[in-house]
């Protein structure tokens, strides 16, 4: 009775192991052409919800960007009469970004198919890059001197000015489910940093860079997750000029991701509730390839190496900007010689 009890535990310990090896592998996963506008022409996806809804852009025959939502046919998203782009959407599926208005860029919110100016900061321009699922946007926007500054914005009030860390620029490109918001905003001595801002401490704190501090250094917040995770891209190095993927928490800092394929170069673009970390890297012969890194790993996967042969022949995935709760990825890649917005979905 002993016996077969202890065989049993060691059988189930056997195969929760065996379960968690292949959940950590890396997927084979299919790609999607999201197409565009004009088939024949550029496009990239921005953005994807946790429900598998993306947003980009698209290029006309006339060269003009359109923002775009990447369901159905692929068209301009409603309310978008001039030069515009989509750059982030939430779970109930609103959408921000800019478009043309008078002569100026403006960012905009678009919410069941109404598209709303959202203002500036007493500047002529702006532009929206986030929006939390409460519908909190971040961004930046032009204030009256003409600097740039990162502003967070709510529905029925006016943008609020976040300020900087010291410098006469700043740029909001994310918020989470908790009000904190990540970027990068210039120093005094106009080196740029990454920040983060938080409901309880509004003012920018500085992160720093990867190896730091020394003088000259540069880093960018692009994404936070919920448990506040950070991903972007840092220097390594004083007097060095190339840019690292990061992944950065209040108890470890700054977690160097390193490169892929022998280059120099990587970014981080989003990161998951659970951790993943997905971005580009510039590989040795100078292209650029997108990439996946497991929660709590340092080791960059490329996903041209997974993707299903029946699918995926010809592709060249670029850059990942967004990964959704399921493992799918969107972003932009290669196909016949032209940029094409993709959606890749884990098969196994």
């Amino acid at each position: 009775m002993t016996v077969f009890t202890v065989s049993r535990a060691l059988g189930a310990a056997l195969l929760v192991g065996m379960a968690c090896s292949a959940m950590a592998a890396t997927p084979t996963y299919r790609v999607e052409d999201l197409g565009g506008i004009n088939p024949g022409l550029g496009s990239d996806a921005m953005a994807i919800n946790r429900y598998g809804q993306a947003v980009g852009n698209s290029t006309d025959m006339d060269g003009v960007m359109w923002a775009v939502g990447f369901t159905g046919d692929v068209k301009p998203l409603t309310g978008v009469t001039s030069p515009s782009e989509a750059n982030g959407i939430n779970r109930k599926g609103q959408i921000v970004g800019g478009m043309t208005v008078g002569g100026n860029y403006h960012a905009f919110t678009w919410d069941q198919d109404v598209a709303t100016d959202i203002g500036t900061l007493g500047g002529a321009t702006s532009n929206a890059y986030g929006i939390a699922d409460r519908g909190h946007v971040v961004g930046t926007s032009a204030i009256a001197t003409g600097q740039t500054h990162a502003f967070l914005w709510a529905k029925g009030s006016v943008m609020h000015d976040l300020g900087t860390l010291g410098g006469p620029t700043s740029t909001a490109r994310a918020i989470n489910a908790h009000s904190t918001i990540v970027g990068f905003s210039e120093l005094a001595d106009h080196s740029v940093h990454a920040f983060i801002s938080t409901k309880a401490h509004r003012a920018l704190m500085d992160l720093g860079v990867v190896n730091g501090p020394y003088a000259g250094g540069k880093s960018f917040a692009m994404d936070v997750n919920a448990d506040e995770i950070v991903t972007g891209s840092s220097t390594v190095a004083p007097g060095s000029h190339d840019l690292h993927a990061f992944r950065w928490t209040a108890a470890g800092g700054f977690v160097d991701l390193g490169t892929l394929g022998g280059g120099t170069e990587s970014g981080g673009r989003a990161v998951t509730p659970a951790g993943y970390v997905v971005g580009y890297a510039i590989v040795a012969n100078g292209d650029s390839h997108g990439w996946i890194v497991k929660p709590g790993g340092t080791t960059l996967v490329d996903l041209n190496d997974h993707l299903d042969p029946a699918t995926g022949a010809g592709w060249v995935i670029n850059d990942v900007c967004g990964i959704d709760t399921d493992g799918q990825i969107i972003g932009t890649g290669t196909i016949g010689g032209v940029t094409h917005a993709y959606k890749l979905t884990p098969m196994n």
